[in-house]
């Protein structure tokens, strides 16, 4: 699957799950590693179990990693803490990933919130008129835990991109699950160089496979 440089969850990455009468945190994950390790193999000690971060693929010569300095929440927002994870587009053979306290099956709402900053799109090949983007995925839930030598193939709320509608800029959406159709984009494009909050939300439908 293809990435592009992006600056990600400088201070926040957090999932939660939501059932109708509440709302629990799963996962809190403020990025204060030390710049310049890679992220496979940091701890979360913020999160309950202190989940490890993941490989799944195969390491490339470039991987994603641990930078300095994070990103500024925008206006609002209450201030970001720790470094950031670089999504590097060198290495497109493998994903990292943070294992969820247990599995979630039908009926089950899922969130998960970020900052993101993509300081360049010269890179991105997905057209602004390709409704579905593939395999241009940022985040996203899978059905699968631990580290792996292949990459996942399954996803649920994909944070996807491409092309903006206008020059230098870019376009993020939300795929439900991994079939092509079905991606839904905001219809505003987004300029690089700039921190976003981003918030995702997941309903696990009858197939809880995927």
């Amino acid at each position: 699957m293809k990435r592009i440089p992006v600056l990600l969850a400088a201070g926040m990455i957090t999932a939660c799950v939501c059932t109708p009468a509440s709302a629990d945190l799963l996962i809190y994950e403020p990025f204060d590693y030390t710049a310049g390790q890679p992220i496979a193999g940091q701890v979360s000690t913020y999160s309950p179990g202190s989940p490890t971060w993941n490989a799944a693929g195969a390491a490339s010569a470039s991987v994603h990693s641990v930078i300095s300095p994070g990103l500024t929440s925008p206006g609002g927002f209450p201030a970001a803490i720790g470094n950031a994870g670089d999504m590097v587009k060198a290495d497109i053979t493998q994903f990292d990933r943070l294992d969820l306290p247990q599995t979630y099956y039908i009926n089950t709402t899922l969130y998960y919130s970020l900052l993101l900053n993509v300081p360049d799109v010269s890179s991105l090949a997905t057209p602004n008129s390709n409704a579905n983007a593939n395999n241009d995925l940022i985040i996203g839930f899978n059905n699968s835990t631990g580290a792996s030598g292949t990459r996942p193939s399954n996803w649920a709320g994909e944070l996807v991109i491409r092309q903006g509608g206008a020059t230098n800029t870019f376009n993020l959406g939300i795929r439900a699950s991994s079939t092509a159709a079905g991606t839904t984009y905001w219809s505003g494009n987004l300029n690089p160089n700039q921190t976003y909050l981003v918030i995702g939300r997941y309903v696990q439908g009858a197939d809880a496979s995927t």
